[in-house]
């Protein structure tokens, strides 16, 4: 913990110096960024909520929840010698999910090595597949729901053998949770690939892992993605999405967090798909949707089995470093009963406020 605040205390600094958002120390630039957040959220029944998921837990019309809090405010900095190395070390404050008590959280923290075509990436950031997070929704109810997505420490090779191809490789830690050795027991690490290709405006992208869990009584979890992306800028519209399939993939997520060991591998598919559009440069709308969906053949009752969201979102920029948000989001939780029965099905809606200062 006294490592973290000292890297508080360090880009907080940078800041202050900084506020136009660029300096130079020795032979390095240096770029800071940031912003203040806040989020007001209202669901209007139960529902379990942390950076990038939500499930519905009730349909009782008493257990609306109100929360408001800043754990998504965000201090970064940026280094580059223009050519060679760059390196990037980033926080937020979602380390607890009590908006009255926030923790700092290195979100990423990492280096990169150029050599000509080629690139080497040390440090915690992304893992491989396609990107759809990249608006002001990130913190909302997207993974579990459809979105894959992950950051964890890895070793990632890069290499561009022409302008519009891009492949990747990387060794990942084999778990996102640093509490857990049910990844790091399996005594190897995860393994992912990716491969981007651009057709005119349009990056497709497909990427896949392998990984396995050995739980503490020797039992194993392999853990595996196949996924498909688009990213498709068209004029002020840009749509993207991604479509996977794999198995036990809590990692990632993915499979409604369901991991199921030996004979007993829980495999599941989805999807999510976002369309934007920006009318004007300090006016824009989002809508997206996605389905999360394990093979209920090997959940347990009261397993989660199905997970659907769907949101709308407007954003209005007021000054040049000033945003608001609001959204409505709406998602679907299915729960196994038995191998029989059919799924109980609960519902939340959610309305939310968004304000973010820029800097």
């Amino acid at each position: 913990m006294k490592l973290i605040f000292k890297i508080i205390l360090i880009l907080i600094l940078c800041a202050t110096q900084a506020l136009a958002g660029e300096f130079s120390i020795s032979k390095y630039k240096v770029n800071t960024y940031g912003f203040i957040n806040t989020d007001a959220i209202y669901d209007a029944h139960g529902a379990t909520a942390s950076e990038g998921y939500v499930f519905a837990t009730t349909n009782r019309p008493d257990s609306d929840n109100f929360n408001l809090n800043v754990n998504a405010t965000r201090i970064g900095i940026d280094l580059s010698d223009t050519y060679r190395f760059n390196a990037k070390a980033e926080i937020d404050f979602n380390g607890t999910n009590q908006s009255s008590e926030v923790h700092p959280r290195l979100r990423q923290g990492y280096f990169t090595v150029r050599l000509g075509r080629t690139q080497l990436l040390f440090g915690q950031t992304w893992t491989l597949m396609p990107d759809v997070l990249t608006s002001s929704i990130e913190t909302r109810a997207i993974g579990f729901a459809g979105a894959l997505w992950s950051r964890a420490p890895q070793i990632r090779l890069s290499t561009r053998p022409m302008e519009n191809l891009l492949i990747s490789f990387s060794a990942v830690r084999p778990t996102r949770n640093p509490g857990s050795n049910f990844g790091t027991a399996s005594g190897r690490p995860a393994f992912q690939g990716e491969v981007q290709v651009g057709i005119y405006k349009a990056t497709l992208s497909m990427s896949g892992a392998l990984g396995r869990w050995s739980d503490s009584f020797n039992r194993k979890a392999d853990v595996e993605f196949f996924a498909l992306g688009l990213n498709l800028p068209i004029s002020i519209v840009t749509i993207s999405g991604q479509l996977w399939t794999g198995k036990n993939l809590d990692d990632y997520f993915g499979g409604c967090g369901n991991i199921g060991y030996d004979a007993n591998q829980v495999k599941a598919k989805g999807g999510f798909g976002r369309i934007q559009i920006q009318p004007h440069r300090r006016l824009w709308f989002e809508a997206g949707m996605g389905i999360d969906d394990p093979e209920d053949l090997h959940l347990a009752a009261g397993s989660i089995g199905k997970n659907e969201a769907f949101f709308g979102n407007a954003s209005v920029r007021f000054f040049d470093a000033f945003t608001t948000t609001l959204e409505y989001g709406e998602n679907r939780t299915e729960y196994v009963v038995n191998s029989i029965a059919p799924p109980t099905a609960r519902t939340n809606q959610r309305y939310s406020l968004t304000t973010r200062f820029e800097f």
